[in-house]
């Protein structure tokens, strides 16, 4: 139906989602979390986070082969063996020195954090469907 059944919204952080029914052509359930602010954290990342203690968080909490930094533009290659994944390298045409951190979310999407010029999380996104 093209809209979201729930969304939780507080000051430049939501968290949406919605259910399959399988009633309509194109009707998925999906989820959308973008944190731009300090309300919500992912694997104890924040906003304002400096990047080697984002890395540490997500590193312990997924472990350190599901997380792989790269340049804006670039998405992340993995792999999976057993069951397992774990990403590898970087694909694509960096558009910027601009830094992102990815961590891999199992066969879905990776999660994104972004970082700014001076090496802190200015935003956290995930989205799947």
């Amino acid at each position: 139906n093209g809209t979201w059944d729930y969304t939780w919204k507080k000051g430049k952080t939501s968290i949406t989602m919605n259910n399959y029914s399988g009633t309509a052509l194109g009707d998925v359930g999906g989820i959308s979390i973008e944190i731009n602010d300090k309300n919500a954290s992912i694997y104890g990342v924040k906003v304002g986070m400096k990047k080697d203690q984002a890395l540490k968080n997500l590193k312990k909490a997924v472990g350190s082969e599901k997380v792989i930094v790269l340049k804006e533009g670039e998405w992340p290659q993995g792999e999976e063996k057993d069951g397992k994944y774990s990403l590898t390298s970087g694909a694509g045409e960096a558009v910027s020195d601009s830094e992102v951190i990815h961590a891999a979310m199992g066969p879905y999407l990776p999660l994104q954090i972004e970082l700014t010029a001076g090496g802190k999380v200015k935003k956290i996104y995930y989205m799947n469907s």
